[in-house]
């Protein structure tokens, strides 16, 4: 026998949903949305007699078979669509910590396996109502009945009214915060650089949180001395900064970097450059990319259209084209460049400035950097081979260590692009991992302390914190140490511990990671590149899967790593046992690290830093 389905969106009421859990005596349930919140005010007020579908585990096996599928398939609209329209776009992106497109998709796939398993009254709250209209179309053509929990939604009318609201909304939000940043930017004394003789000029693209402004000088978290070197081997340096997450004013920020301006070394903010004519091109981009048709697109028999349509409309980014304007003003300004540097993770802000220098600094050497450890569902970092002929990508992409090398090559990188160079985000742990045992027995702290790097957005750093909270209950002798994310702010994490009444032992800690490593009894990581810190460091890690997320973690391609814990009870226990590692077991795992730092990470030296000038 089918199972029968009952439909809902996630602005279903409260009280109306516990009367048809009554009154259609359902017999399961579950949520499919990544708001972690939602998620636990549904576990709250469904009865328990409601028996819960998980999908934790099976939602990240779904997302496996699914990545190169969609890869490939996206690789192919890109083909069709081929332009700084399409490549500014978020469905061209992929970027799963942005873009839900892929995760609904999943959903979907995973439903279906469910469903097919299963008998009696299944209630669906989903997040989005395309979703649900093809859950509906989908499961009917199985013979299950499908009942809407209200109106059956209008897809056109919702998708016009948001048409308008978000197109509205995101044209609005754009244009006060760069013209207003345009105004500071033009009010300051700003040193240009001109073509000087027998110099030759590199460009560097980088992003400068409030931990870079400390002291005197600016600390440039993904690149370290890379200006010095480039300014010792007879270049002069611009430097092009995204300021992003600070304490102090964008002006404030600004005049701190023309300080730190030399007679070789120009900081140059976008800003001070930009048009009303850019900025009126970049929100035409964006009314361009709603333009764009998909009709019977399929992914693995599953017309994923509709889900395409609402994607198209979803997260719209009108300053994703902004910086090929900028590269098109700074032409104009007759501004040299000979090596243009930026970071590689390829989001669309990358993929614009790469188009812009691609068009009018067509000699000009362009290399990205991938400063951070690959992740397989961070989506937005890989191509199909097909797209290797057309999409906009450096002519060098230079990496933190040759198994990222392999690891892109194996997934369509073209071979001669792809060079093994300097981890400089990490040179620190060639250090760390040999002074480690030293620090413990300098400084050896009273409680164990246990460290959360939390996760770029608020949902991901909410799940771990509850779970982890849960988990750790009545443990004696620890503190949890929360390492903000840096395009998090602290004030959100404070937010989540008074509202969720955190207990005191959660300390938010500000320190850069290299700091906090020697006094670390365990790292519990999930949706973060630090994994890979602790793990080097020789330090035990727990590492916690999401219950409806996607997980983001660099250590997934290591099959030898124990597997994610999803509940309480396997945290607590992995942390357990993480705790009473005896002196042997903490030495093994200092040797593994150390093997794993040659495997991910190359030193900083002058061999591997001359892979941005070779």
């Amino acid at each position: 026998m089918k199972a029968n389905i009952f439909l809902a969106d996630d602005r279903i009421s409260d009280k109306k949903l516990i009367r048809i859990i009554a009154d259609k005596k359902i017999d399961w349930w579950i949520y499919l949305g990544s708001n972690y919140e939602t998620h636990l005010h549904y576990c709250s007020i469904i009865p328990k007699s409601v028996k819960k579908i998980g999908m934790g585990r099976s939602l990240q096996s779904v997302a496996k078979k699914l990545r190169r599928p969609f890869i490939d398939l996206i690789g192919d609209l890109g083909e069709k669509y081929d332009s700084l329209t399409w490549w500014c776009s978020r469905i061209s992106e992929k970027n799963p910590l942005v873009s839900s497109l892929f995760l609904k998709i999943c959903y979907f796939f995973l439903l279906k396996d469910i469903v097919a398993n299963k008998e009696g009254n299944i209630l669906i709250i989903s997040l989005s109502s395309v979703l649900n209209n093809l859950i509906a179309k989908e499961l009917g053509k199985d013979g299950c009945r499908i009942n809407w929990i209200g109106n059956k939604p209008s897809y056109c009318i919702i998708t016009i009214k948001r048409l308008f609201v978000e197109v509205l909304k995101c044209a609005l939000f754009f244009l006060f915060e760069n013209i207003k940043r345009s105004i500071i930017a033009k009010q300051q004394s700003l040193p240009l650089p001109d073509k000087k003789e027998g110099k030759k000029t590199l460009v560097l693209h980088s992003w400068y949180d409030e931990g870079c402004f400390e002291g005197n000088a600016i600390k440039h978290r993904y690149f370290g001395d890379l200006s010095e070197m480039a300014i010792s081997k007879g270049y002069q340096v611009i430097i092009i900064p995204e300021i992003y997450n600070i304490k102090r004013s964008y002006k404030e920020a600004l005049r701190f970097m023309l300080k730190n301006t030399s007679k070789d070394k120009f900081y140059v903010p976008k800003e001070y450059f930009f048009r009303m004519i850019d900025y009126f091109n970049a929100v035409k981009v964006v009314f361009s990319q709603i333009m764009f048709k998909f009709n019977n697109v399929e992914l693995l028999g599953l017309d994923i259209s509709e889900l395409l349509w609402e994607a198209k409309l979803s997260n719209l980014d009108c300053n994703s084209s902004m910086n090929y304007f900028f590269v098109k003003e700074i032409a104009r300004k007759n501004i040299p460049i000979d090596i243009f540097i930026d970071t590689f993770e390829y989001m669309i802000q990358e993929r614009s400035f790469q188009a812009g220098m691609k068009k009018y600094y067509p000699h000009a050497k362009r290399i990205g950097y991938m400063h951070f450890p690959l992740s397989p569902n961070l989506l937005c970092s890989f191509i199909s081979k097909k797209e290797a002929n057309y999409i906009p990508l450096p002519d060098k992409i230079v990496l933190s260590g040759e198994f990222f090398r392999e690891i892109l090559l194996r997934e369509g990188y073209p071979q001669e692009i792809l060079v093994s160079g300097p981890a400089i985000r990490y040179q620190y742990l060639w250090k760390s991992i040999i002074d480690k045992k030293e620090a413990k027995k300098e400084d050896k702290p009273e409680k164990h302390i246990v460290l959360l790097p939390l996760p770029i957005t608020r949902a991901d750093s909410l799940e771990i914190c509850l779970k982890v909270s849960a988990a750790l209950r009545n443990i004696d002798n620890i503190e949890i140490w929360l390492k903000p994310h840096p395009f998090m702010s602290e004030k959100k994490i404070k937010a989540i511990i008074s509202k969720y009444h955190l207990p005191e032992n959660y300390i938010i800690v500000k320190e850069e990671i290299s700091k906090l490593l020697p006094s670390v009894s365990v790292g519990i990581v999930a949706v973060s590149s630090s994994a890979l810190d602790l793990a080097v460091s020789g330090i035990p890690i727990v590492r916690i899967g999401s219950e409806k997320n996607l997980n983001i973690d660099p250590l997934d391609w290591l099959q030898e790593i124990k597997e994610p814990a999803y509940d309480s009870e396997e945290i607590r226990n992995q942390v357990e046992e993480a705790l009473n590692l005896g002196e042997d077991e903490r030495n093994e795992l200092m040797e593994k690290g150390k093997e794993l730092l040659k495997k991910y990470f190359n030193p900083v030296n002058d061999k591997t830093m001359e892979a941005f000038f070779a």
